[in-house]
């Protein structure tokens, strides 16, 4: 899946149908959440969740600061940014042509831990 995130140029919807294109045929579906959305969805993993999956307490004093960022207080809004995402990656399966009945899909990382939350189906392939 490729998801369009700060670092890249803003894309026109043309070019986003075009990258469609490149990445259907590569058999990669692409997601694209948004600049905003992308952001706080990338917060609430780093801040929150990268320390908990890796051993590390936010909570600790040791661990007040990760990836040169101070830890702050829970933020509501990454929170509902981190599902959006999980939400519209989910979607982006369900909708996709690409998989079918008994394929696998595999979620490759921590960043993803909701996405088989919001796959609900009767189509039966799994998620790993």
């Amino acid at each position: 899946m490729y998801c369009e995130g700060p670092s890249e140029p803003k894309l026109t919807e043309r070019q986003k149908d075009n990258l469609r294109i490149l990445l259907l045929e590569n058999d990669c579906i692409p997601v694209f959440l948004g600049r905003e959305l992308w952001e706080k969805f990338q917060n609430f993993c780093y801040v929150y969740l990268w320390p908990i999956t890796h051993n590390f307490s936010i909570f600790m004093p040791q661990s007040a600061t990760h990836m040169g960022q101070n830890v702050k207080d829970f933020q509501q809004a990454d929170w509902r940014a981190f599902k959006r995402a999980n939400e519209a990656y989910a979607d982006a399966i369900m909708k996709s042509k690409q998989i079918r009945d008994r394929d696998i899909v595999w979620v490759q990382d921590w960043q993803l831990l909701m996405l088989a939350r919001y796959v609900q189906s009767t189509r039966r392939f799994q998620i790993f």
